[in-house]
């Protein structure tokens, strides 16, 4: 998965703490990482609000 070079894999990897073999991450600082990741990507829009029904087309 390292080879990868994923955002998920970069994120997560800026975000381990100490677990033994395992990969465990600090959660918060994980989702602001990939949070900050995709607001500042070019070629991505973030729109929050609610979906009130799912439009059938």
């Amino acid at each position: 998965m390292p080879l990868a070079k994923s955002l998920i894999m970069k994120a997560a990897d800026a975000n381990k703490i100490p677990a033994r073999s395992a990969l465990a991450i600090d959660r918060d600082g994980f989702s602001k990482t990939v949070t900050a990741a995709l607001k500042n990507h070019p070629l991505v829009t973030i729109e929050y609000g609610e979906i009130q029904e799912i439009p059938e087309d």
